[in-house]
């Protein structure tokens, strides 16, 4: 069933209604009580606003009938300024070229995502009926997140998996708001503080209370525990993320769950010393290789961008350097049909093709395909993407 974001989107993005929104949050996860509890919550909010200056009003003896259109003037201009404004940057149904209803499916996917549901990320973009580029890029890294990456590559459009990116005074919104998840998942603190920085940055009238969550686990991660409290102190304070703030913060109270995330990120850090101008991905994937080969998000991710952009000899490089020569076992069939591609371009001998092919079918299918190149029949193939997408 389609989950509706409601809770989450208006608890990360307005502080104002946060509270309330927290308290129904848990039956959002339910199609038709979702609406109904968003309307209950906001009438509950509005009688509440709109009692003091009832009270007021009464004290200054006006008619009943004066303060009913005050306090109906007054509750409309909340409601214009906080759900309808043109000016109000924090809720924009709108967003992605999209209708409500999917942008309503589109939040849900990426609130699957942002909860660590992973495979029900999977669920739901097969579900949801629709696919835009940030569908596709919470897709693919919910792929990466469970080693299927490379089976999924090929199965929806537009492949966006975020590596081309990046970010800048021109990039939109929503690109800027997925790369800190990309950064951090593939083991890259720095950049993935700088693009939770420029989210906060970037976003007129932004309270962004994900990026800063992003930006105490980041440091947690680094190790910098001044910086990560600074955060976490911020946090504290708000009701809706206190237990949050105490589960992350260094000590007792961290959390065992919080210490083997946090310790399982150390892992893949990137210790090279060196001076980026840009953030060029396959530099930073590249250095994630270097100091962690068993890093296998960003491996998947270095080899998947190669391949979306057909440089057939370029991956063939990657797959030898940061595979092959590492002695990793893991086979992934699509690796094994742009190798054959390779391979049959460079006349390779038996010996290199038993040395690369190790799923025997794969080069049978590949002579299949070769009888009638650019069948429907192989769609799901990486030689039908290269010859046809």
């Amino acid at each position: 069933m389609l989950s509706y974001p409601y809770h989450y989107y208006w608890q990360e993005q307005n502080v104002l209604f946060s509270d309330v929104y927290r308290l129904f949050g848990h039956f959002y996860y339910y199609q038709y009580a979702g609406p109904i509890l968003q309307c209950v919550a906001f009438v509950v909010i509005l009688l509440v606003i709109g009692h003091i200056p009832y009270l007021v009003l009464r004290r200054m003896r006006l008619r009943r009938c004066a303060i009913v259109v005050l306090i109906l003037v007054f509750i409309s201009d909340i409601y214009y300024t906080y759900l309808h404004s043109p000016f109000n940057h924090n809720y924009k149904p709108y967003q992605y070229g999209l209708s409500h209803r999917d942008f309503e499916k589109t939040l849900s996917v990426e609130m699957e995502y942002y909860f660590g549901n992973y495979h029900n990320v999977l669920q739901n973009v097969h579900n949801v009926g629709i696919q835009n580029v940030v569908i596709s890029f919470y897709y693919y890294l919910a792929s990466a997140h469970l080693g299927l990456l490379p089976d999924n590559l090929l199965k929806i459009s537009p492949k966006e998996l975020g590596t081309l990116q990046t970010i800048g005074e021109d990039t939109a919104l929503a690109i800027i708001n997925m790369m800190n998840d990309l950064y951090y998942s593939v083991g890259d603190m720095t950049y993935a503080e700088r693009a939770a920085m420029m989210s906060c940055v970037f976003s007129p009238n932004n309270i962004n209370m994900k990026m800063l969550k992003r930006l105490a686990e980041v440091n947690l991660v680094s190790g910098d525990t001044l910086a990560a409290m600074k955060y976490i102190r911020y946090l504290s304070k708000s009701s809706i993320y206190r237990e949050w703030a105490v589960e992350h913060t260094p000590g007792h109270t961290m959390s065992e769950r919080v210490r083997m995330d946090i310790e399982s990120k150390r892992r893949y850090l990137n210790n090279s010393d060196t001076l980026r101008l840009g953030d060029n991905c396959r530099v930073i994937l590249t250095e994630l290789l270097k100091s962690n080969p068993r890093n296998e998000i960003a491996l998947d991710y270095l080899l998947c961008t190669d391949l979306l952009l057909k440089d057939i000899e370029l991956f063939k490089r990657d797959y030898d350097k940061y595979y092959l020569e590492r002695g990793l076992e893991r086979q992934k069939e699509l690796y094994q049909q742009a190798l054959v591609i390779y391979l049959a371009g460079t006349d390779a001998t038996e010996e290199q093709w038993s040395k690369y092919i190790t799923m025997p079918y794969v080069k049978k299918r590949f002579a299949e395909y070769n009888k009638c190149r650019g069948s429907q029949d192989f769609k799901e193939t990486y030689w039908y993407y290269f010859d046809k997408e």
